[in-house]
């Protein structure tokens, strides 16, 4: 019944969240929950993409690596928003990356004038399935998108959306 506020004071009442055990305890206690001891963890450094000499890694090496890192990756890209492509990798040569990079940039282009229509702002990320190919294009600043295609059969857009936004820092600072 103290539980219930019938007879607890309002400086003992339990925090919002506590287990049942953790408020026995408190009542137990005196009715001041035990504080509790800061876990602090470290700063985790972000990753950093280099070359074997520690050089920065050049577009196509970003994009290899961002295609090979996930199962199922078929093929990956740089273009403008107009469609014409920057640098690319490709895992299987009879994927057409070029007219891909073209259709794509159709596509974000007609989902920019749907954003604009309604007024909710820019595009940053469109994904989309077809019977064969999974497609995750992010935009970068609204002057350049990158392509990432995976297997339909194989995809894992969770690990897909990790791998792209370690890169995409990195090919922003390397094309502003």
């Amino acid at each position: 019944r103290m539980l219930e506020g019938g007879g607890v004071p309002p400086s003992a009442k339990p925090p919002a969240g506590m287990s049942i055990e953790a408020q026995l305890r408190m009542l137990e206690g005196g009715g001041m929950p035990t504080p509790q001891p800061q876990r602090q963890q470290p700063p985790r450094e972000p990753q950093v993409y280099t070359s074997p000499t520690g050089e920065p890694l050049s577009f196509d090496e970003h994009l290899r690596l961002l295609v090979m890192e996930i199962p199922g990756g078929i093929a990956g890209s740089i273009a403008g928003v107009d469609g014409i492509g920057i640098t690319s990798f490709t895992s299987d040569p009879d994927f057409p990356l070029t007219v891909a990079e073209a259709e794509i940039a159709a596509i974000v282009g007609a989902v920019k004038k749907g954003a604009t229509g309604i007024h909710a702002g820019e595009p940053h990320e469109l994904y989309f399935v077809t019977d064969r190919y999974g497609f995750l294009v992010k935009t970068i600043r609204g002057q350049y998108i990158v392509i990432l295609v995976l297997d339909a059969n194989e995809l894992n857009w969770g690990l897909m959306r990790l791998q792209i936004n370690k890169i995409i820092p990195r090919i922003e600072q390397e094309l502003f």
